[in-house]
């Protein structure tokens, strides 16, 4: 039986005597040997450096010991991991209103015509009959974003407008001109609904989400 001690920036990771019969641990600091040969795995420690002395015993035996030189290496080149921008798909718009609506109605269950699909990014619809609209939808943040929060990035948003998550008011955008408008997007778990109430500035005037709805 070899018995092995290490000294320095390393760690004993495993040992064998190259016996296929052979049943003992490979991990620790201790092995049998098979024609007079045992082997012992060494691995140096993260970013280590300086000297690093295995020394082995046996009885019957004189001990041994070898030093090696372990020096810092650069890390291997990596990319870091990168995510598809996360967009907000699938969005509703309400009928244009004279009055401001209530940003978080609910739509009806058998209510199938007055909620149009749109998306964002395209012709900006006029606003001919009244001055309100709701932009609607629902989506499932990435795991992260759940547990950590984001923000919902508009990229062209144009006409006032009240952004409101989960039936809380988010956001505020007091001007009517075309700009980009952050929100936070607190956490939370599961599906999320965001309710987006645009004003235009006058009837018969175009207004909306002009461009993609993100978050980060």
């Amino acid at each position: 039986m070899v018995k092995f001690e290490l000294v320095g920036p390393g760690a004993i990771i495993g040992l064998n005597n190259g016996d296929p019969t052979c049943h003992e641990p490979e991990k620790g600091n201790q092995h049998s040997v098979f024609h007079g040969l045992t082997q012992v795995i060494l691995q140096s420690a993260f970013a280590g450096q300086g000297k690093l002395t295995l020394r082995a015993t046996a009885d019957g035996l004189a001990p041994a010991e070898v030093t090696i030189d372990v020096t810092a290496a650069p890390a291997h080149p990596a990319v870091p991991v990168g995510y598809p921008t996360f967009v907000i798909r699938n969005w509703k718009m309400s009928p244009v209103t004279t009055n401001a609506p209530d940003p978080n109605q609910q739509i009806g269950d058998s209510d199938m015509n007055s909620w149009a699909n749109v998306q964002p990014g395209r012709r900006l619809p006029t606003f001919n009959n009244g001055s309100f609209a709701i932009y609607r939808a629902q989506f499932t943040p990435r795991a992260g974003m759940q547990k950590s929060g984001g923000t919902i990035n508009f990229s062209n948003v144009t006409g006032k407008a009240q952004v409101w998550i989960d039936g809380k008011l988010a956001g505020n955008k007091t001007d009517a001109a075309r700009n980009i408008f952050n929100v936070p997007l607190p956490p939370g778990d599961g599906e999320r609904t965001i309710n987006v109430l645009i004003e235009t500035s006058a009837p018969g005037t175009q207004a909306g989400l002009g461009g993609t709805v993100t978050v980060e």
